[in-house]
């Protein structure tokens, strides 16, 4: 019996489909096959049940998307696949049940006589962009699978997002979106007799704004110099060697120890790990005698998994390194925090210490930071945590979902603190913000650290979680999105990949200079090492980020007003 499906139906399958292939996956990314779902979602407005349809679009998109989440539970929380599948469902549910809210208010919108479809898409245009930022912080947020951040694979559609933003430039792609989608509509139903003016208005609109992306990315492009920060300093393995790199700015290895999460957290591979982090740092120092060194190395979030403040033979080790190296060393690791002292002036009146942990501490997913002479500089903890993996809500907090926290636990968010200060060969001070793995999909808190100085973001993340899976190119790409909103430079490290670089432009630099979706330095042994340009400059989109939300809500209500007034 065959199945006839209805234009509704082909709507909501073109949605599903488009953000799927147009988001990062295993099988072909194109990103402006992006722009089918808020097109769809904008036709389905016109349709019956908006919400609904738009609901399920979004869900049935959004969970292909995010499948490799059913992966994660599967292989380390220890689910069999029939309650694993349904865990990629959940956050498919979450994301597409704002297509359903954008299908329903956007069909209540009745644009008034003259330019209707441009009042129209102004509204889609204002409502995309108000709702993901609205998913940003709402239930904790889950900013993931942005409209923008799925073109970052192209650098000269996102360099919008120096003035509007991640989610401004998604919001003015929907728009853009929904207006297509409108004008092909109305040729196809013959709706253009006696409204020429207004379709041809409207079509001239619609190029004037992909010229205006278009032109203004290349223009971005050709301002922000080229600076190639693995100039002569490939990505070096287990089995290869580094060479010099060019001078100026600050020069960062980024080492990938490409430790297995089924050890990472048990305490008779502590030696180990230490071994093969200290033991891939000393070879991004190969060749280097007569050259420019690394000023900085990195390892990823937690990559030693022990309590580091607590001292012994394995911290010692830490500061040994850096000490004979005269390098500066920024490593992620679990901390012990008495609750009523967060600064680390000590722990808390009375507070135990029971087998290596502190009781009545918080624990902390932290970023240390030791300078050239082995010394403890500063540290930053995580303020965003992933729920699930790092904490369990109150509300479901079961013994079921124990197995997907990390070794040591669930952690506490941490307080907020100012950029660390490194020192480049040279002795300039250079200031980094630091997003740990998480944050880094989160514009606000990108946008704290360049306020308070920041003039180089520093990712660090463990992706390993994933395996080869889409979910490091998608986690890449939104932390790219960052680079662009700041005008910095970011540099990102990760445990298993993906490891890269990427300039205020976007542009970006991987291991072996492979496309972030190839596979290429997924789960190896190795490091990259590049030189980094600190920025001063700020944005547009820094200076408007916080008046956004509030223009973008007067204008829907300014279109949504004039749309309902008749005309005499």
């Amino acid at each position: 019996m065959a199945i006839r499906l209805s234009f509704a139906h082909w709507l909501m399958l073109i949605g599903a489909v488009g953000l799927f292939f147009g988001n990062a996956n295993p099988v072909a990314h194109v990103p402006f096959v992006a722009l089918a779902y808020p097109a769809c979602l904008g036709l389905l407005a016109r349709e019956e049940h908006p919400f609904r349809r738009g609901w399920l679009c979004g869900l049935a998109g959004a969970a292909a998307a995010l499948y490799w989440i059913s992966w994660a539970v599967h292989d380390y929380g220890g689910f069999p696949w029939l309650l694993a599948m349904p865990c990629a469902v959940l956050p498919g549910a979450w994301v597409g049940l704002w297509g359903g809210v954008f299908c329903f208010c956007l069909s209540r919108f009745c644009p008034a006589p003259g330019f209707g479809l441009l009042r129209r898409a102004a509204a889609a245009g204002l409502l995309w962009y108000l709702l993901e930022w609205t998913r940003g912080w709402f239930a904790t947020g889950f900013p993931w699978l942005t409209l923008a951040s799925a073109q970052a694979r192209w650098p000269l559609l996102i360099q919008g997002a120096s003035v509007l933003g991640d989610y401004g430039l998604s919001g003015l792609f929907a728009g853009m979106a929904c207006l297509l989608a409108d004008i092909v509509r109305s040729m196809l139903k013959g709706e253009w007799a006696g409204r020429g003016r207004e379709y041809a208005v409207s079509t001239g609109v619609l190029m004037l704004l992909a010229a205006c992306i278009a032109g203004f990315g290349v223009r971005r492009l050709e301002v922000l110099p080229l600076h190639d920060p693995l100039a002569g300093i490939p990505a070096g393995t287990a089995s290869g060697e580094a060479v010099p790199g060019e001078s100026g700015g600050l020069t960062i290895a980024l080492v990938q120890g490409n430790v297995s999460q089924d050890i990472k957290w048990v305490s008779s591979f502590q030696e180990s790990t230490v071994d093969k982090y200290l033991g891939l740092s000393r070879m991004t120092f190969a060749a280097r005698e007569d050259a420019e060194r690394p000023d900085l190395v990195v390892w990823p979030e937690t990559a030693m998994p022990f309590y580091f403040q607590l001292g012994g033979e394995l911290p010692a080790r830490l500061r040994e390194f850096a000490r004979d190296r005269a390098v500066w060393l920024l490593f992620g690791g679990p901390a012990r925090e008495a609750e009523a002292d967060v600064s680390g002036n000590g722990m808390k009146e009375g507070a135990a210490r029971e087998g290596g942990k502190t009781a009545d501490a918080a624990l902390r997913n932290r970023a240390f930071l030791l300078d050239s002479f082995g010394v403890p500089a500063g540290h930053y903890d995580k303020r965003h945590l992933v729920p699930f993996g790092e904490y369990i809500p109150p509300f479901l907090d079961l013994p079921l979902f124990e197995p997907l926290l990390q070794g040591v636990g669930g952690f506490s968010p941490g307080e907020e603190h100012s950029p660390l200060t490194v020192r480049n060969g040279k002795g300039e001070r250079v200031r980094l913000g630091v997003l740990i793995c998480y944050e880094a999909i989160f514009p606000e808190i990108a946008r704290e650290h360049v306020a308070a100085g920041a003039e180089v973001l520093l990712n660090i993340s463990n992706d390993g979680w994933y395996g080869k899976s889409s979910a490091p190119a998608q986690h890449l790409y939104l932390s790219v999105m960052r680079a662009v909103e700041q005008r910095r430079w970011l540099a990102r490290g990760t445990n298993t990949g993906l490891t890269a670089f990427a300039d205020p432009a976007g542009r970006l630099w991987t291991m072996g200079a492979a496309d972030p979706e190839s596979g290429v330095g997924l789960f190896e042994d190795a490091w990259l090492t590049g030189n980094v340009r600190p920025e001063t400059q700020r944005s547009m989109y820094f200076r408007l980020h916080p008046w956004l939300p509030a223009l973008a809500l007067a204008m829907l209500l300014l279109v949504s007003f004039s749309a309902r007034v008749k005309r005499p």
